[in-house]
């Protein structure tokens, strides 16, 4: 929606009072977040994109708060969406951060 409908998605930058260079910058770290999210090759990186989704949507309820329009459920459907998401959608081998202790045997 930011790349393909750009003069919708400044009307909202500009009623929630966000500058207008923005709407790139933002649009590419989303495509980026969904990238690094899907793929498997840094875990450091997932979490750092879903920490970005989780900032990006408290930012988004703040500001459909402040301006008033009454937009701020689906703002806080995308934060839930993101903190289930998060929790859900780990991958089944056990993590590197949990080390399994066996006795020795005699």
């Amino acid at each position: 929606m930011y790349l393909s409908n750009y003069e919708l998605v400044t009307g909202f930058f500009s009623f929630l009072g966000f500058p207008l260079w923005m709407i790139y910058p933002l649009a590419i770290l989303k495509i980026l977040g969904v990238v690094a999210v899907l793929s498997d090759k840094s875990r450091m990186l997932k979490e750092w994109a879903y920490a970005g989704f989780a900032f990006d949507a408290i930012c988004a309820i703040t500001a459909h708060y402040m301006a008033g329009d009454g937009i701020t459920l689906i703002a806080s459907t995308a934060l839930i969406a993101t903190l289930v998401s998060r929790v859900f959608w780990e991958p089944t081998k056990p993590s590197s951060r949990i080390s399994t202790f066996e006795a020795p045997k005699n």
